[in-house]
């Protein structure tokens, strides 16, 4: 597809540069000095005010850009979530314009321990080419990107679409409120006919990228209790088992503690497009797609097969032991069998597995038949379906083209897609709202970025590359809406 822009790509790539340096890099580094973690993380989320102060700075900074006839309203309710909507009209000049759903979040994850030295999760440090903080690249850059992106198109003159923009402040705790809002809104956003989610990974910083499929998350919390009190263990060990160790054995029941394989209840069977897709993704990136990860001195990967690990971070479910309560600190550690011991579980699911039936079979699997008869209980559940994208042959097809001229306008390579190992509830949640729309998942998330861990960070050369392909991209479908597709 040859370029509609001509000349003025090099200019949009100029303004694009200078949009990130004088406008999203002071906008974003106010937002990484906001705490406002998400409710999950944050008991006080509604008292202390941070997620509505993010929100609230965020629709500040907005109106700063004035952005010719966009409209922001910031909605906030009693036991709900903030969420920032915003809308601009397509130009009357249009005779069909298409309309686009451009959705992000500015919840954040907790703080975490592990920062290098000079490094905070709010304080924004500029190092090189990367800013760092807390929020930076998951997922504050989209709301600045987006607002960005109008603006740069109206400098340009160029044609744009219907944007309807959503900005929920409650994705890493699952999007409970999100359908709230939407169904709110249903009437303002109407059947969009392109829905674009930036806050997905890359593979590398050469092109864009795009995802295919998404793992859903199953989180739980797994408790076991055998004693009313801690007793001395000189006394009662041999007698009372450890919880520990029941646990130990109830994950077994799992997940194999030598491969990390899950049974197969909570497998599927992976399509061959998407197998061929992970084939070609390993010819790509290679060694890469391993390497990236902080490794101590003499790890390993699960496999030897980079293919295999691949396939294992995409298509099959995976457990992570990530919290627990009932331990004390080593270095006031008794000798005392413990009276429970809770851990808290991540199961990632499979892009198509059913969240509701990977539940169900969880809580039947771990508290049936209990070893000792222990009090064996499986609560705090949560749930996060997975996505797998939907070909919708010739339109698909038209799209994908679009997104591949622009990757080469921009990037001088085009367009990839890829297989995701995270987890985006509100994607398959969007798909079912909107079964018509074609859907762009991407982002800025790179190898380097570490979203959710300690030293996150956003690359700014890609970021900057980025904003310039959403301006393409945007203007190009302005005036191609689904019947003209």
């Amino acid at each position: 597809m040859e370029s509609s822009f001509g000349s003025r790509v090099k200019e949009i790539v100029e303004l694009s540069d200078k949009k990130v340096e004088e406008d999203i890099i002071p906008g974003l580094s106010e937002f990484i000095r906001i705490p406002n973690l998400s409710r999950n993380f944050d008991d006080e989320w509604e008292s202390n005010g941070l997620i509505l102060k993010a929100a609230e700075m965020m629709v500040k900074w907005a109106t700063s850009q004035s952005v010719k006839g966009l409209s922001l309203k910031l909605f906030q309710e009693k036991g709900v979530t903030p969420l920032i909507y915003g809308h601009l009209k397509a130009d009357s000049s249009i005779k069909n314009p298409s309309s686009v759903l451009f959705y992000g979040h500015l919840d954040k994850q907790p703080h975490m321990t592990g920062w290098k030295d000079g490094l905070s999760p709010t304080e924004p440090v500029r190092r090189d080419d990367k800013l760092y903080g807390r929020g930076a690249a998951d997922d504050g850059y989209a709301f600045f990107s987006i607002i960005t992106m109008l603006k740069i198109c109206q400098q340009f003159d160029l044609p744009l679409p219907n944007c309807h923009i959503l900005i929920e402040s409650d994705e890493e705790s699952e999007s409970r409120d999100l359908p709230h809002y939407l169904q709110r809104l249903k009437d303002d956003i109407g059947i969009p006919d392109y829905v674009f989610c930036l806050d997905a990974g890359v593979r590398d910083y050469t092109r864009l990228w795009t995802q295919t499929s998404l793992r859903g998350c199953l989180n739980a919390n797994l408790k076991v209790e055998m004693l009313t009190e801690g007793v001395h263990s000189g006394d009662a060990s041999g007698v009372v088992a450890d919880t520990f160790r029941i646990v130990r054995q109830l994950l077994d029941r799992i997940e194999d503690p030598k491969t990390g394989r899950v049974v197969e209840d909570f497998e599927v069977d992976i399509p061959s497009a998407r197998y061929k897709e992970a084939e070609e993704m390993v010819n790509y990136a290679g060694e890469k797609l391993i390497s990236k990860y902080p490794w101590v001195e003499g790890a390993k990967p699960v496999s030897k097969s980079i293919l295999e690990n691949w396939l294992n971070r995409t298509w099959r479910p995976q457990l992570a032991v990530i919290g627990q309560e009932g331990f004390p600190p080593t270095t006031k550690a008794g000798n005392v069998l413990r009276p429970h011991t809770v851990v808290g579980l991540s199961l990632r699911l499979p892009p198509t597995l059913n969240g509701e039936y990977a539940a169900k079979r969880l809580k039947e699997i771990l508290e049936a038949d209990p070893p000792y008869g222990a009090k064996v209980t499986v609560d705090g559940v949560e749930i996060g379906e997975g996505w797998a994208f939907k070909d919708k042959g010739e339109v698909s097809r038209r799209f994908s083209n679009q997104i591949d001229s622009v990757s080469k306008q921009i990037f001088g390579e085009g367009v990839l897609s890829s297989a995701g190992g995270g987890s985006i509830p509100i994607v398959k949640v969007l798909e079912n709202l909107f079964p018509k729309s074609l859907l762009l998942v991407t982002g800025i998330l790179g190898p380097d970025s570490n979203a959710h861990g300690p030293n996150e960070c956003l690359t700014i050369p890609y970021l900057k590359k980025f904003l310039a392909s959403m301006v393409l991209l945007t203007s190009t479908i302005a005036n191609e809406g689904q019947k003209q597709l």
